[in-house]
């Protein structure tokens, strides 16, 4: 299957919507956006950074995305494949089998696709007007760091990690990324 990867020049932010972080500077409330395939952005940490910088822009750290998740609303993150689709491909629980079915969509933009419409299915559900969300998915930070998900009491269901950080390109169904910048910059038109 092709793995599916946003083409830089379809990038955007979501929404000119950003919250106020420590160190004066500002982060996206929702994640990059790719405007062609209508889906969070998936570029990979590297790819990432090489778009923000050419906006005098960076990844956030794990400290500005734990600030994103202070002031955000709380959605669960949802992970596949669930529990139904593992049932329909007649894969038992608990083997490799589950292991080599993930691996086989982990990239596919049908996956990205189900994710994010899963993502704002449950914003709308809980009431959401704009303001920001962290549990849209895991996050690409500085340096290849992957910030994963958050409970909604702040505790973390994923402890950062840089387990992908040797490819720069890596990137999933549920990889996503948020923009930083400083406070006293202009916003987008």
């Amino acid at each position: 299957m092709t793995a599916f990867r946003s083409d830089p020049a379809d990038v955007t932010t979501y929404s000119n919507r950003w919250l106020d972080i420590p160190g004066k500077r500002l982060i996206t409330a929702m994640p990059l956006w790719d405007r062609e395939a209508s889906l969070f952005a998936r570029m990979g940490w590297g790819v990432a950074e090489k778009w923000l910088a050419a906006k005098g822009w960076c990844l956030p750290t794990v400290e500005d995305y734990d600030a994103l998740h202070a002031a955000a609303l709380h959605i669960d993150p949802y992970t596949l494949p669930t529990e139904e689709m593992r049932r329909k491909a007649g894969i038992p629980p608990q083997t490799a089998a589950i292991d080599r079915y993930r691996n086989a969509n982990m990239m596919t933009r049908s996956w990205c696709a189900l994710h994010d419409c899963e993502v704002f299915r449950r914003l709308s559900a809980a009431g959401w007007l704009g303001g920001p969300v962290a549990n849209c998915g895991k996050h690409l930070g500085a340096k290849g760091v992957i910030v994963g998900w958050w409970h909604a009491d702040g505790s973390r269901i994923q402890n950062p990690s840089y387990f992908h950080r040797g490819d720069p390109t890596y990137c999933d169904y549920a990889t996503n990324a948020h923009a930083v910048r400083d406070a006293c910059e202009e916003p987008l038109p």
